[in-house]
């Protein structure tokens, strides 16, 4: 059962450190997509708006596929590249209907912002950072919002955009913070300190051992 679920194909780029960690936060975005959205489907079927069930069916969609996609070719590469597109597309429309009928949809994407540098890469999670802040303080500031809205309260908008930005400056610092801990991780695990030999190297790993040698040259 173990092999099934962490079995992995080594990538060219990639230690084995690095993926373990990465399909642990591919399988936790799974996990918690799979509670939210169902349950977000069931409050949204009442209304009868047919746009949101859609966004939210391709994105649950999206998911199921990228974990198919990982456990048929143990690549998982692709199936990053396919929860990276679902998690773009939904956050872009949930930016363009503001969060909904109260705005709260928008803090689901908060929430998930410690896991995108294992899921859409460092410079992935850099990218969709800044443009997910840039975006919903555009639509905040400068578009008409949902009478309902949160952020059409002037008493709280302000207040609401500083908790966007604190966790979008937070989540940057947490993506660099991940780029050099696995680095640093990866090297101390796989990267021999004196001959600098890495495993994808693909060059046999010579032993510094004054005594590996001199059995050698025996």
């Amino acid at each position: 059962m173990k092999s099934f679920f962490f079995s992995l194909r080594p990538e060219p780029n990639e230690l084995p450190v690095q993926q373990r960690v990465n399909l642990v936060a591919l399988y936790a975005v799974t996990f918690v997509s799979l509670l939210v959205v169902p349950y977000q489907f069931l409050i949204d079927l009442p209304v009868g708006d047919p746009v949101p069930l859609l966004f939210e069916g391709v994105y649950l969609v999206t998911v199921l596929c990228s974990l198919g996609t990982f456990w048929f070719t143990r690549n998982l590469g692709w199936a990053k590249t396919l929860l990276g597109a679902g998690i773009f597309v939904l956050s872009a429309y949930l930016i363009v209907v503001a969060g909904g009928t109260v705005g709260l949809a928008l803090f689901y994407i908060l929430a998930a912002l410690p896991l995108l540098g294992f899921v859409l890469g460092f410079e992935g999670a850099i990218a969709f950072i800044a443009l997910f802040f840039v975006g919903v303080l555009v639509r905040v500031l400068w578009t008409t919002l949902p009478a309902h809205s949160l952020f059409a309260d002037a008493h709280i908008k302000t207040e609401l955009l500083v908790v966007f930005g604190v966790s979008a400056g937070l989540g940057l610092i947490t993506a660099f913070y991940q780029k050099f801990l696995i680095e640093y991780l990866s090297r101390l695990a796989y990267v021999d300190s004196v001959t600098g030999w890495r495993p994808e190297s693909g060059s046999p790993r010579t032993s510094t051992c004054p005594c590996a040698r001199a059995s050698r040259s025996f």
